[in-house]
């Protein structure tokens, strides 16, 4: 009866009781802390395996790992989105030879556009003020005349020279028996104005002249008009070497027409149909082309040994031959 009172005991392991009480004491602060309401939560690490501080700072894998996890697009497409990026940023970079170049040569022609904006300006203001620009035009007639007037022409050409002769014969009113000088003006490289010579003349109406016949000529020359029924013009010319003048201008006579018809007031004659023929009028030795009826149509006169004249009407050769003659002349 006693060995069934005595209750069989386990052997106790004496490692396992500080185990035993070392668990529940564990279980028993973790039960408390649960229950306690001011036992701060542990935070939530969302990169397990590393410590927050870590997880804050994201990095390029880190985003691309999230993006991937959101279903935002494949690896691929943003290594490719990456390296187009870097390409963009590498082609507006300052550091870029093609851009490098190009701001290079941008430079270079905004200085040669300057340059040359700045070379025409000064060039202007010297040739303003050069002072052969405002040339004071002292012209020299030959004989006496009555009016006077300017006949510019600021670019040498055969029909502006020929479009102002016209006008001057079409719209000059004198009295009967006046001769009004008209002296030519051109443009000089200076920006002024300078007298016509007698080779800006010839050199404008596109003269068959000979460089031999201009040669002999002084530079000045006697453009005009005398009144009687009509404006006959004439032009006067000053040699310096009589006989090779005269040689030069009968080779020239077979284009005298055509070069000085339209000066003289006769530009629709059929030159061609009549040549030059000796004539003498008022004791001086002529040669002139004639109508049909033996008068005129433009002729010429050394009326001196200095001085030739040409003209287009027997009575305007008389009048300059007069005035010629005489010793004083209106400036």
């Amino acid at each position: 009866m006693e060995e069934n009172n005595i209750t069989k005991n386990t052997p106790i392991d004496p490692n396992q009781i500080g185990k035993r009480y070392s668990d529940s004491s564990q279980i028993q602060v973790n039960q408390n802390q649960g229950t306690d309401p001011n036992t701060p939560k542990p935070k939530h690490n969302p990169f397990p395996g590393k410590s927050s501080k870590s997880a804050a700072i994201k990095t390029y894998k880190d985003y691309a790992a999230e993006s991937l996890r959101e279903g935002g697009g494949s690896l691929t497409k943003m290594i490719i989105a990456e390296r187009e990026k870097k390409r963009e940023t590498q082609r507006k970079s300052a550091a870029n030879p093609k851009n490098v170049a190009m701001t290079f040569f941008s430079v270079i022609f905004i200085f040669l556009g300057l340059a040359v904006v700045a070379g025409a300006f000064f060039l202007v203001r010297s040739v303003q003020n050069d002072p052969r620009g405002n040339e004071v035009l002292r012209p020299e007639p030959f004989i006496l005349f009555d009016y006077r007037s300017e006949g510019y022409v600021p670019d040498l050409s055969k029909t502006k020279i020929n479009r102002l002769i016209a006008d001057e014969i079409e719209n000059t009113s004198t009295e009967a028996g006046s001769i009004k000088y008209i002296f030519f003006s051109t443009d000089n490289q200076y920006g002024g104005k300078t007298l016509m010579t007698t080779t800006d003349l010839f050199d404008g109406l596109r003269s068959k002249s000979s460089s031999a016949f201009l040669r002999s000529l002084d530079d000045n020359f006697m453009f005009g008009l005398y009144s009687t029924t009509e404006n006959s013009p004439f032009l006067m010319l000053r040699t310096e070497n009589f006989d090779s003048a005269y040689a030069e201008i009968l080779s020239w006579e077979q284009s005298i027409g055509n070069d000085l018809g339209a000066l003289l007031g006769k530009p629709d004659y059929d030159y061609s149909r009549s040549g030059f023929v000796d004539v003498v009028y008022f004791n001086k030795d002529v040669r002139a082309v004639l109508d049909v009826e033996g008068n005129p149509v433009i002729g010429y006169s050394f009326i001196d040994r200095e001085t030739i004249v040409f003209f287009a009407n027997k009575l305007t050769l008389r009048e300059v031959i007069d005035r010629s003659q005489q010793n004083t002349v209106k400036r």
